[in-house]
C-alpha cells in the first residue's frame, strides 16, 4: 500500500492520503460506506441561504468562546 503523509510545519504527521483504488478495496473489505458529496454549487447555495436567515435574525448563532470549548470537549 502506498501511503502519503500530509505534515505540520513542526514535521508532525496530521493526516494520511492513499491511493482511491486502495481506498474503494478498504471500504468495500470493512463495508465502509460512502461518504455523500457535496458540489460546490451546493455549498454556495446553503451559504447564500444561511446569509439570508443571518440578516432576517432567523439563523441561531454560537459565540466563538463557546465553539472553541465545544470543540476542546469532543477533543479537537
Amino acid at each position: 500500500m502506498h501511503l502519503q503523509y500530509l505534515t505540520d510545519e513542526k514535521g508532525y504527521k496530521k493526516s494520511v492520503v492513499i491511493p482511491i483504488d486502495e481506498w474503494n478495496k478498504l471500504r468495500s473489505k470493512y463495508k465502509i460506506e460512502e461518504e455523500p458529496t457535496i458540489s460546490s454549487e451546493e455549498i454556495l447555495e446553503n451559504l447564500k441561504k444561511d446569509l439570508n436567515a443571518l440578516n432576517n435574525g432567523t439563523l441561531k448563532t454560537t459565540p466563538l468562546k463557546d465553539f472553541i470549548q465545544e470543540l476542546k470537549k469532543e477533543g479537537f
